[in-house]
């Protein structure tokens, strides 16, 4: 993707008045950085509520109810939220390590 794309007037005033920053870039990388810390935090606390619920952590859930003879769809829906919950949450820590590079 290019860097220093062009932006309509509009929209780099906004991002001036929302994000002040030295670039656009810089200013759309701190936007990106807000967005991403607000979804980790929204798969964490999914993944405490899971944790909390069933009072263990992800790996036993998942070893404990794949080792069940018996499907159960409630647990299988949550062991497969839960599960989202982790990796959304691993992918977005490496975005967000990204991202803290491009910020000043």
């Amino acid at each position: 993707m290019p860097s220093n794309v062009a932006l309509p007037k509009a929209i780099r005033d906004s991002l001036q008045k929302i994000e002040p920053s030295g670039s656009a870039d810089e200013s759309i990388a701190r936007l990106l950085l807000r967005s991403a810390r607000q979804q980790l935090a929204k798969y964490d606390a999914l993944q405490s509520h899971f944790e909390a619920k069933y009072r263990v952590p992800f790996a036993a859930f998942k070893k404990r109810l794949l080792s069940r003879k018996e499907h159960d769809f409630a647990l299988e829906q949550d062991l497969f939220d839960w599960d989202m919950a982790v990796t959304a949450a691993k992918d977005i820590k490496e975005e967000i390590r990204k991202l803290s590079s491009l910020v000043k």
